[in-house]
Protein backbone atom coordinates (compact mmCIF):
# COMPACT_ATOMS: atom_id res chain seq x y z
CA UNK A 1 0.00 0.00 0.00
CA UNK A 2 1.66 3.52 -1.33
CA UNK A 3 1.76 6.17 1.32
CA UNK A 4 0.17 9.38 1.54
CA UNK A 5 2.03 11.80 -0.09
CA UNK A 6 3.21 14.91 2.56
CA UNK A 7 2.20 18.21 2.06
CA UNK A 8 4.77 20.34 1.54
CA UNK A 9 6.10 22.50 4.15
CA UNK A 10 4.81 25.67 4.59
CA UNK A 11 8.01 28.25 5.24
CA UNK A 12 5.85 31.22 6.03
CA UNK A 13 5.08 28.83 9.23
CA UNK A 14 8.58 28.74 10.70
CA UNK A 15 9.02 32.46 10.48
CA UNK A 16 5.67 33.04 12.93
CA UNK A 17 7.45 30.43 14.89
CA UNK A 18 10.73 32.12 15.08
CA UNK A 19 8.75 35.70 15.66
CA UNK A 20 7.10 34.12 18.46
CA UNK A 21 9.87 33.22 20.21
CA UNK A 22 11.42 36.89 19.39
CA UNK A 23 8.53 38.17 21.57
CA UNK A 24 8.15 35.70 24.30
CA UNK A 25 12.43 35.75 25.02
CA UNK A 26 11.80 39.95 24.57
CA UNK A 27 8.89 40.02 27.27
CA UNK A 28 10.99 37.86 29.75
CA UNK A 29 13.78 40.20 29.13
CA UNK A 30 11.55 42.79 30.37
CA UNK A 31 9.09 41.60 33.07
CA UNK A 32 12.19 39.03 34.65
CA UNK A 33 15.41 41.19 33.63
CA UNK A 34 17.27 38.79 36.40
CA UNK A 35 16.14 35.54 35.34
CA UNK A 36 16.72 36.29 31.57
CA UNK A 37 20.02 37.62 32.45
CA UNK A 38 20.87 34.49 34.60
CA UNK A 39 19.85 32.01 31.48
CA UNK A 40 21.24 33.47 28.76
CA UNK A 41 24.95 32.90 30.81
CA UNK A 42 24.31 30.08 32.22
CA UNK A 43 22.85 28.65 29.03
CA UNK A 44 25.33 30.00 26.27
CA UNK A 45 26.50 25.99 25.46
CA UNK A 46 23.04 25.57 24.68
CA UNK A 47 22.75 29.24 22.69
CA UNK A 48 26.04 27.86 21.00
CA UNK A 49 24.63 23.88 20.75
CA UNK A 50 21.46 25.54 18.60
CA UNK A 51 23.11 28.00 16.23
CA UNK A 52 25.87 25.03 15.08
CA UNK A 53 24.12 21.98 15.17
CA UNK A 54 22.03 21.97 11.57
CA UNK A 55 20.88 18.55 11.70
CA UNK A 56 17.20 17.33 11.61
CA UNK A 57 15.33 17.44 14.87
CA UNK A 58 18.34 18.89 16.64
CA UNK A 59 19.16 16.22 18.49
CA UNK A 60 22.52 17.32 20.62
CA UNK A 61 20.80 20.49 20.82
CA UNK A 62 17.78 18.67 22.62
CA UNK A 63 20.34 16.83 25.17
CA UNK A 64 22.54 20.02 25.86
CA UNK A 65 19.29 21.79 26.48
CA UNK A 66 17.65 19.18 29.17
CA UNK A 67 21.37 18.58 30.61
CA UNK A 68 21.90 22.64 30.85
CA UNK A 69 18.47 23.26 32.32
CA UNK A 70 19.06 20.24 34.91
CA UNK A 71 22.63 21.83 35.72
CA UNK A 72 21.29 25.32 36.35
CA UNK A 73 17.92 24.58 38.44
CA UNK A 74 19.93 25.50 41.77
CA UNK A 75 21.18 28.74 40.41
CA UNK A 76 17.49 29.83 39.50
CA UNK A 77 15.74 28.35 42.17
CA UNK A 78 18.38 30.48 44.51
CA UNK A 79 18.01 33.41 42.51
CA UNK A 80 14.14 33.64 42.95
CA UNK A 81 14.99 32.74 46.63
CA UNK A 82 16.46 35.90 47.23
CA UNK A 83 15.38 39.96 46.13
CA UNK A 84 15.63 38.85 42.03
CA UNK A 85 17.95 41.56 41.61
CA UNK A 86 20.99 41.72 39.38
CA UNK A 87 23.29 41.78 42.15
CA UNK A 88 22.41 38.33 43.08
CA UNK A 89 22.71 37.59 39.40
CA UNK A 90 26.56 39.08 39.44
CA UNK A 91 27.31 36.78 42.65
CA UNK A 92 25.81 33.85 41.39
CA UNK A 93 27.62 34.54 37.65
CA UNK A 94 31.40 35.13 39.28
CA UNK A 95 30.75 32.10 41.87
CA UNK A 96 33.04 29.65 39.50
CA UNK A 97 31.05 26.89 40.79
CA UNK A 98 27.84 28.04 39.38
CA UNK A 99 29.10 28.25 36.19
CA UNK A 100 31.23 25.39 36.46
CA UNK A 101 28.51 23.08 37.30
CA UNK A 102 25.62 24.76 34.34
CA UNK A 103 28.41 24.64 31.78
CA UNK A 104 29.82 20.87 33.00
CA UNK A 105 26.37 19.85 32.44
CA UNK A 106 25.99 21.00 28.80
CA UNK A 107 28.95 19.42 27.65
CA UNK A 108 28.04 16.21 29.00
CA UNK A 109 24.82 16.18 27.57
CA UNK A 110 26.70 16.90 24.36
CA UNK A 111 29.17 14.09 24.73
CA UNK A 112 26.51 11.73 25.18
CA UNK A 113 24.89 12.90 22.54
CA UNK A 114 28.30 12.26 20.39
CA UNK A 115 28.90 9.21 22.00
CA UNK A 116 25.86 7.02 22.18
CA UNK A 117 24.81 6.56 18.83
CA UNK A 118 28.12 4.85 18.48
CA UNK A 119 28.28 2.92 20.98
CA UNK A 120 24.65 1.77 20.65
CA UNK A 121 25.39 0.92 17.06
CA UNK A 122 28.66 -1.53 18.76
CA UNK A 123 26.08 -3.05 20.85
CA UNK A 124 23.56 -3.90 17.88
CA UNK A 125 26.77 -5.30 15.46
CA UNK A 126 27.54 -7.56 18.44
CA UNK A 127 24.23 -8.51 18.94
CA UNK A 128 23.81 -9.17 14.75
CA UNK A 129 27.14 -11.12 14.97
CA UNK A 130 25.98 -13.36 17.62
CA UNK A 131 22.66 -14.30 16.04
CA UNK A 132 24.77 -15.09 12.97
CA UNK A 133 26.80 -17.11 14.99
CA UNK A 134 24.08 -19.26 16.40
CA UNK A 135 22.15 -19.29 13.56
CA UNK A 136 25.54 -20.96 11.54
CA UNK A 137 25.89 -23.33 14.31
CA UNK A 138 22.38 -24.36 14.37
CA UNK A 139 22.76 -24.59 10.28
CA UNK A 140 25.87 -27.36 10.20
CA UNK A 141 24.45 -29.07 13.09
CA UNK A 142 20.99 -29.71 10.78
CA UNK A 143 23.39 -30.22 7.78
CA UNK A 144 25.68 -32.90 9.83
CA UNK A 145 22.13 -34.45 10.95
CA UNK A 146 20.88 -34.81 7.16
CA UNK A 147 23.93 -36.32 6.12
CA UNK A 148 23.76 -38.59 8.41
CA UNK A 149 20.13 -39.91 7.60
CA UNK A 150 21.31 -40.76 4.56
Amino acid sequence: MASKPVAPRNPGAANISTWLQGVACGVLFIVATPTAVLGVLLLMPTLLSFVADREQGRAVTRAVVLFGFAGSCAPFVSLWHTAHGMEDVWLLITDIRTLAIAWSAQALGWLLAQILPFFIGLIGEAKIRMEIARLQKRRDALAEEWSSAD
